[in-house]
């Protein structure tokens, strides 16, 4: 197949950045968000392929307000049997080859999603390699490597570049212990090494130069802040093409949890868990309404607003804590990420899922383990194994009504701790209600709005489509509203806002 000059170009910059990546003016903390004007949130379309996210930011996303797509790991990673999703986070080299596809693809993607006015961010794994293997290990390009001998000829590094002596984690609290040892088993790169943090950033650089518009940073409690900042150091700037401006850096979003998040955010945003644990006490009635009230920021233990990137739930969470909220529990998981999205804290990410019975199950394959593109039922929601929260009416309604609020100030908010319900208002433009289901909610609320017929967001059946008289609510012209939410319906939340008139 014959490759376009441009494609040759690019791929070029990519593949032969100089091996010596020397430090740019980038400037830290990276706290910009750089998504493109009236856009808002991150969907996390975990192991599509680039092909497929392409269309689906053509058909999709961009249409209906995302701002950016976080792919799972583009780099080449160890092929283990079974094909389980976690392979993916034991890379065997940075070439850009995995089931989703190689640099070919990825800049088809990229291209395509930014024409759509969508960004994309690279789930990157820059502490590790992949764990032992007997003999000879390959990888998804068919590169060999030694993982008994630390070997990975095709970055390359050796046991040199690794901590040594090898030991495990054993207790996740002791800072040292955490950086230096190894996660479960995965091979530990030493990050003190200039040669491998010049290896991460032409890696980082090579995806940039292809049109990635920013990372999010696997295991980034791991590796020493320090270490990091040289790393990022090493960053050039965004692609023009990008439309994110002249000297424009990556987004970053680091991987930390507990309060170690407080020793990362000078560098970036951080990823803020415990927003999904308190969606999850809300919702399980084991916190009352107004533990809600001024939600998020220091004075609760959690990251500043500019650099928390919260979400319900994520790939690991889903899998490995049974307390967070998943699709599996659809009423609360929906209004949870009504809350998150009507709410102006943080940066929000949406989990798109696939199904899965196995915590280790990977995505819909056929029989040779290829991934199968996700098909759509008559309603635009993906059937053939694939769950695709972020085309759930109420979830993709919500992108629009956090579009539409804008930077509106939040106001008039109202918290029952009998009935469970919180409820406020975004200025005079947007108006949410939500329930944790242990009362029916039918009342006459304030809504801040202008008089008019407004359409529900939340039951509202068809993304964009003709608003259904059961999911018309009236405001009246001092600008209250009846509504009504049963603590047994299918939802469990109203959302209005000026954008969305019946």
């Amino acid at each position: 197949m014959k490759l376009s000059a441009s494609f040759v170009s690019l791929l070029l910059v990519a593949l032969l950045l100089p091996e010596n990546v020397k430090s740019s003016s980038l400037k830290l903390p990276l706290d910009k968000t750089h998504f493109l004007p009236n856009r808002s949130g991150i969907v996390h379309l975990h192991e599509w392929k680039f092909l497929d996210i392409a269309k689906e930011c053509e058909e999709f996303l961009g249409p209906h307000g995302y701002a950016a797509v976080q792919t799972s790991p583009a780099n080449e990673y160890l092929i283990i049997p079974g094909r389980p999703w976690y392979e993916r986070y034991q890379p065997i080299s940075y070439r850009i080859k995995s089931r989703s596809g190689d640099a070919r693809d990825f800049l088809e993607m990229t291209r395509r999603c930014r024409k759509a006015g969508v960004l994309i961010h690279v789930d990157v794994v820059p502490n590790h390699m992949s764990g032992n293997t007997n003999g000879v290990a390959r990888g998804t390009d068919g590169t060999p490597a030694a993982p008994h001998n630390f070997a990975y000829p095709g970055v390359p590094y050796n046991s040199s570049h690794f901590n040594h002596p090898t030991c495990g984690i054993n207790n996740y609290d002791d800072l040292r212990e955490a950086r230096v040892c190894e996660m479960v088993g995965l091979h530990d790169l030493n990050q003190t090494i200039p040669y491998v943090q010049e290896k991460i950033a032409k890696f980082l650089n090579s995806l940039t130069a292809i049109g990635a518009a920013g990372f999010r940073v696997d295991a980034a409690k791991h590796m020493y802040p320090e270490d990091l900042k040289k790393i990022y150091s090493l960053l050039y700037p965004l692609s023009k093409e990008l439309g994110l401006g002249a000297n424009a850096y990556p987004f970053i979003y680091q991987e930390v949890g507990d309060y170690w998040k407080f020793k990362y955010n000078f560098l970036g945003a951080v990823t803020e868990f415990a927003h999904p644990t308190n969606m999850a006490k809300f919702f399980k009635h084991d916190s009352q309404a107004n533990a809600l009230k001024n939600y998020g920021g220091p004075h609760m233990g959690m990251l500043p607003h500019e650099s928390a990137l919260i979400f319900v739930d994520n790939h690991d969470l889903q899998r490995q804590n049974s307390y967070t909220l998943n699709y599996k529990s659809p009423r609360e998981f929906t209004a949870a990420y009504v809350f998150t999205l009507a709410h102006p804290y943080g940066i929000p990410r949406v989990m798109s899922s696939f199904d899965f019975k196995s915590d280790q199950d990977g995505p819909p394959h056929d029989a040779s383990f290829n991934i199968e593109s996700p098909q759509f039922d008559s309603n635009d929601q993906c059937r053939n194994g694939w769950v695709c929260e972020h085309r759930w009416p109420a979830i993709a309604n919500m992108i629009a009504f956090r579009n539409a609020v804008g930077n509106s100030p939040l106001t008039n908010f109202k918290a029952d701790d009998k009935k469970g319900l919180v409820s406020f208002c975004r200025g005079n433009k947007g108006f949410v209600a939500v329930s944790a289901g242990i009362e029916d909610i039918n009342e006459k609320v304030a809504t801040c709005l202008p008089a008019g017929t407004y359409c529900d967001a939340v039951s509202q059946n068809r993304v964009n489509k003709k608003c259904d008289r059961s999911a018309q609510v009236v405001v009246g012209n001092d600008g209250t509203a009846h509504i009504r939410i049963p603590k047994n319906g299918k939802h469990l939340a109203v959302a209005l806002h000026t954008g969305n008139k019946a």
